[in-house]
């Protein structure tokens, strides 16, 4: 026979909302302690930052493939790679203005995602040399063709973001625009694993046979999830691409293959 306990149910919602305190009172102090920093620390040190979130955020776009899918892509950084040096080349070499530029930048890495992505059809070790030599090939094609990615150099004089008229030339507003990236990005993210999609790529790094005998369609779930998770990639690397060096001066996109190598 069921009983319902009011006393007992209300006592167990006063254990818990101590911890929903304690939880929220640590996320608004570590938003808070996120918003000053830029304005104790020295340039190095905010230089740095944003550094730690760019690659922050292209930690989390391998995730969803390790973490969920089960997969280890060993070429994501080629992703990352393509994103950086597009939306550089498309800035300093054709002029484009800063949101076609990121664009371009997101629809390169992309396309070389869908591209890698194939290699989902493989098996497990298959996979990782077959990403693994992909990469490769990126990161070769990156330091040889120097007339096209100036090499080691990298390529330089990438001009700050402008959003709505804002020219984002100062290193901590810079830190602003890559922070807001990295927060919405990391909602969606969480949005996105808790969805139906998301526990589907669970059942799949779980049991892929007994995914494909309920009917899933495994390989389209698997591409789509590496092409969003270089979708997400290609966006770190487009934030990688045009930080100020120093407070009012032009940045430069010096190796991106070789930083996320």
């Amino acid at each position: 026979m069921l009983r319902c306990d009011p006393a007992g149910a209300a006592g167990q919602h006063e254990v818990k909302a101590p911890e929903l305190a304690v939880r929220y009172g640590a996320w608004v102090l570590a938003a808070l302690i996120a918003l000053m920093l830029p304005t104790v620390l020295d340039t190095f040190w905010t230089s740095l930052l944003i550094q730690i979130l760019v690659f922050g955020l292209f930690a989390l776009s391998a995730d969803l493939l390790i973490g969920h899918v089960g997969l280890l892509p060993m070429g994501h950084a080629a992703v990352f790679a393509v994103g950086a040096y597009a939306t550089a080349i498309l800035a300093v070499r054709h002029g484009q203005v800063f949101a076609l530029s990121v664009v371009g930048g997101l629809v390169a890495a992309t396309l070389l995602a869908v591209v890698f992505g194939l290699a989902v059809r493989t098996g497990d070790v298959y996979f990782i040399l077959l990403t693994l030599a992909l990469g490769n090939v990126v990161w070769g094609a990156a330091m040889r063709w120097t007339s096209f990615t100036g090499g080691e150099n990298g390529i330089s004089n990438v001009p700050p973001p402008v959003i709505a008229g804002f020219r984002f030339q100062r290193l901590d507003d810079y830190y602003y625009l890559v922070l807001a990236t990295i927060v919405v990005c990391a909602v969606g993210y969480r949005l996105l694993v808790r969805s139906p999609f998301g526990l589907t790529l669970r059942g799949i790094r779980e049991s892929e046979s007994r995914m494909r005998t309920l009917g899933y369609r495994v390989g389209a779930h698997k591409l789509a999830a590496f092409v969003l998770s270089g979708a997400l990639a290609g966006l770190a690397g487009v934030r990688a691409a045009s930080p100020p060096t120093r407070a009012g001066s032009p940045s430069r996109a010096a190796d991106p293959a070789g930083s996320a190598r």
